[in-house]
């Protein structure tokens, strides 16, 4: 039996017409990322969408083999989308799909991982108009206010849990607020980093200890940037118990991450 010819069509598919290719097609597909979905559903929503290459794919039996994530954000989204539609696959292409390495942010904006780690966390704490993701603009624009304090203040560091998309973030939001004790702030981030115990502050030293009794430190974002925000303080420079920042200053924080976004 000849083989069928793949074709790559640009087609422009409606929610209802992406309902039915999710009953029929979507068969033994990956686990859904339902936080892909929204992001995608988001873009869609606010016309944000942009047509590339990456579209739908379908095999010689019908059987949707790339884009399920796609495809479930036209139908949640209520939007006739823009996509581009390949038939006639092999259903071998479905295992050679999303295999190889994929970019990854510090890949596609040319940025330090850590840079990325640290974008990736303000936007878990203050979402952009696409759900739990910032979309490209507001990325760029968080690239833009930042990179000259994060090349200041991170590249050099060694110890793994200081450079941290959390630690980061507590930090430059720190530094970036309090121009008076700027050089305070960053000699406490770099003796905690170096581990120069004998230059850390009272409020250094007990983060510290709590963390050397912690023999697998890993902490969450949420509990992690509250203890940060309150170390990195100034005010609280002579504490000697860790505590959470207070609400006030957590809302200034999101606050802060919301201009960041903005034009």
């Amino acid at each position: 039996m000849a083989r069928l010819q793949v074709e790559t069509q640009l087609q422009v598919i409606t929610p209802k017409e992406a309902t039915k290719i999710i009953e029929k097609s979507n068969i033994d597909n990956r686990k859904v990322r339902l936080h892909h979905v929204e992001w995608f559903s988001n873009l869609i929503k606010k016309g944000e969408w942009v047509l590339t290459h990456q579209g739908i794919a379908f095999d010689v039996n019908g059987r949707l083999v790339d884009g399920q994530h796609r495809i479930l954000a036209i139908a949640k989204s209520g939007v006739d989308t823009p996509i581009l539609v390949t038939r006639n696959l092999e259903p071998e292409a479905y295992n050679a799909i999303d295999t190889h390495s994929q970019r990854n942010m510090a890949d596609v904006y040319k940025i330090h991982p850590k840079f990325a780690a640290f974008i990736t966390t303000i936007s878990k704490f203050k979402g952009g108009s696409c759900g739990s993701k910032f979309n490209n603009n507001e990325t760029l624009n968080v690239i833009k206010k930042t990179s000259h304090f994060f090349e200041t203040l991170i590249i050099g560091a060694n110890v793994k849990y200081f450079t941290s998309g959390g630690a980061i973030s507590a930090l430059l939001f720190t530094y970036v607020n309090n121009y008076s004790s700027q050089e305070y702030i960053a000699l406490l981030y770099r003796n905690l980093k170096l581990l120069n115990y004998i230059a850390l502050p009272p409020i250094g030293h007990a983060f510290a200890k709590s963390l050397a009794l912690t023999k697998d430190f890993q902490t969450k974002n949420t509990v992690l940037v509250p203890q940060l925000l309150y170390v990195f303080d100034p005010e609280n420079e002579s504490c000697t118990k860790i505590r959470s920042c207070s609400s006030e200053v957590m809302e200034s924080f999101k606050k802060w991450i919301s201009e960041l976004i903005k034009d």
